[in-house]
């Protein structure tokens, strides 16, 4: 009897995210009510967004592009985190609007959470054999391919999650005021993922120009709108200073 390996340690990722959420509660003005729409807000969107950015990670692979292969693959392909990541970040601003708090406390909220579910969900991949690494001289063996032994990607990825959120946690304890937490954490995962992704072996994730993969693309981005958001930022504070 098989088991969807990597949908039980998604499911437990995101059991400990909601508990852990739960647990804070106390920090943020919402009601239980208001959380589970926040939540379920967030499910809809990640599973949203980890379907098209699939889509589009595989156009380079398709030999014909039509709207009848992408609506199949829509529905019967796999998921990327980051498009899973970006919907869902959309799908909490969304409701938060809708209740008319504040966008931006909610995702710093919501923050630490990301990785906490992310880093178990990893672990699901190298239980399935998804999202697997390059050839390596050490390391772990996919069913799929058991002659040949790869870099344990999934469980670098996970580990990086794991210290991303611990991170984060220790942040908040020591700071009177812990603000930006979001962009702490898609810095923070930017930079590990696109040093990862040239351990990774598998080409489904979409392969572009130079070899770059989409989720490279997807961190420089993320990095290169940080540090512009931070120049802008300090230099609006330099010309109010003035």
């Amino acid at each position: 009897m098989a088991f969807p390996s990597y949908g039980i340690m998604a499911t437990i990722g995101l059991c400990a995210a909601v508990l852990f959420l739960y647990c804070r509660l106390d920090k943020v003005d919402l009601s239980f009510k208001q959380f589970l729409l926040i939540i379920m807000g967030a499910v809809a969107g990640l599973l949203v967004g980890s379907r098209i950015l699939f889509v589009i990670g595989i156009l380079p692979t398709l030999e014909e592009i039509s709207l009848k292969t992408i609506g199949y693959y829509l529905v019967y392909g796999g998921i990327v985190f980051y498009g899973g990541l970006l919907g869902m970040l959309a799908g909490v601003y969304i409701v938060a609007r809708l209740m008319k708090k504040v966008p931006g406390l909610l995702l710093d909220f919501i923050a630490p959470a990301i990785p906490l579910f992310h880093g178990f969900a990893r672990i699901g991949c190298l239980l399935s054999g998804c999202c697997y690494g390059i050839k390596w001289n050490w390391g772990v063996r996919m069913v799929d391919s058991p002659e040949i032994v790869r870099f344990p990607v999934q469980l670098a990825e996970s580990f990086c999650d794991f210290i991303i959120f611990i991170c984060l946690i220790v942040y908040q304890k020591k700071s009177q005021n812990p603000q930006n937490e979001l962009t702490k954490y898609l810095c923070s995962y930017a930079i590990c993922r696109f040093v990862l992704e040239f351990f990774r072996g598998d080409t489904v994730r979409g392969i572009w120009i130079f070899g770059v993969s989409t989720s490279q693309i997807v961190s420089i981005i993320i990095i290169f709108t940080i540090v512009i958001r931070k120049l802008i930022l300090k230099t609006l504070q330099c010309k109010h200073l003035e």
